[in-house]
């Protein structure tokens, strides 16, 4: 056989390869109405390589409790002669240096293309819809998605992906029969308003994240929006993170106009003074980000409250409130005159003004303020 044929022999085994090991890194996937649901093979990859980096919300203090316990011990086994490869140390440095860890290496995931190949969309300036986390390492970017790429072929992280291939199939399956009852996919069009037909929703089942979930999205080139809330296996916190991808750009714009509603900006800081080292503990250490998850829970509520029962409703409350969010009920109960008024209020961006009167009222009546100063 001459030295062509070699080489042509050689292409056709290489594209051959390349194919089944796409086909094995399609990761799976089952449609719940308009709602995708799936196990991603470059969300598990940057996942695992963030638990060899020790990076908060994917280490597991006890593994041993969690459904996935032989999974992690898979994890261990394989990948453990990899942590020191170069992804591992960018992603540990990310974490010690500028604090990227829980939601900000999952919101880096999802901006990737499938076959880590290139991003969705220019990710300099940082996406919107990306971790804002990410802004003082803009530059360095495109190196750790070639880092990512050299970890996944040394590794070989395909073969240790389709080797699990059936066990992320089944993590699939609660969050698949809980979205089967809970219609929440056409409370998301509903509740906050008219979107574009071209938007997507896709839930990320990924078990390293154990008891984690995070609220991602992604803004695409041609205007619409992918929303892809990651979790463990947690189908109860998919209208909390779904609505981070609807909410965060209204409680955002509130909170950047807040100081200048004196009432009411020292009426949410005192809230969060009173909380602030439960809320580090549960990475709401600052105060715009307390605020955000506030004002998401509060909207959380309202789908809690429609899928009916009094007493479930109020013990979700109360949840809120031992967990540090006191403004939930307060806020939650402003939102039901924007559920009841929808034709003055076509979306929750409309309704935000009333937001900051409901803080401003409830900071005057307890005599926040000038007053405090």
């Amino acid at each position: 056989m001459n030295r062509q044929k070699v080489l042509v022999s050689a292409a056709v085994l290489a594209a051959v390869a390349g194919a089944a090991v796409a086909a094995e890194l399609e990761g799976v996937a089952e449609k719940v109405g308009t709602v995708e649901v799936c196990h991603s093979p470059k969300v598990e990859l940057v996942a695992i390589v963030c638990r060899l980096a020790g990076v908060p919300g994917y280490v597991w203090n006890d593994p041993g409790k969690s459904r996935f316990a032989d999974y992690d011990a898979d994890i261990t086994k394989w990948f453990a002669p990899y942590a020191k490869e170069p992804a591992v140390l960018r992603f540990r440095r990310l974490w010690q240096k500028y604090g990227n860890a829980y939601n900000c290496p999952m919101s880096f995931a999802m901006h990737l293309k499938d076959d880590l190949s290139g991003f969705l969309v220019p990710m300099k300036p940082v996406p919107p819809r990306c971790s804002g986390d990410w802004e003082p390492v803009c530059d360095e970017m495109e190196t750790i998605r070639r880092e990512l790429v050299d970890f996944r072929r040394k590794s070989r992280f395909d073969e240790f992906y389709a080797a699990h291939r059936q066990g992320y199939k089944k993590a699939l399956e609660p969050v698949v029969r809980d979205l089967k009852w809970m219609n929440l996919d056409k409370w998301l069009r509903e509740y906050y308003g008219p979107q574009s037909t071209a938007n997507r929703y896709r839930v990320v089942v990924c078990p390293v994240i154990f008891a984690h979930n995070y609220g991602c999205s992604v803004e695409l080139a041609d205007g619409s929006t992918l929303y892809t809330p990651v979790t463990s296996c947690g189908s109860g916190t998919l209208a909390h993170e779904f609505s981070h991808g609807f909410a965060d750009s209204i409680s955002d714009k509130i909170f950047r106009e807040l100081p200048q509603n004196e009432d009411a900006y020292a009426f949410l800081k005192h809230h969060f003074e009173k909380v602030k080292d439960r809320m580090e503990n549960q990475a709401y250490g600052r105060l715009w980000i307390y605020w955000r998850e506030t004002f998401v829970r509060a909207n959380e509520m309202r789908f809690v409250i429609g899928l009916g029962g009094v007493e479930q409703t109020e013990e979700c409350q109360q949840e809120e409130e031992r967990n540090g969010f006191a403004l939930v009920r307060m806020l939650s109960g402003a939102l039901e005159i924007y559920e009841r008024n929808r034709k003055d209020y076509p979306t929750l961006a409309d309704f935000a003004p009333e937001i900051v009167k409901t803080l401003s009222v409830a900071a005057k009546a307890k005599g926040f303020g000038r007053s405090q100063k």
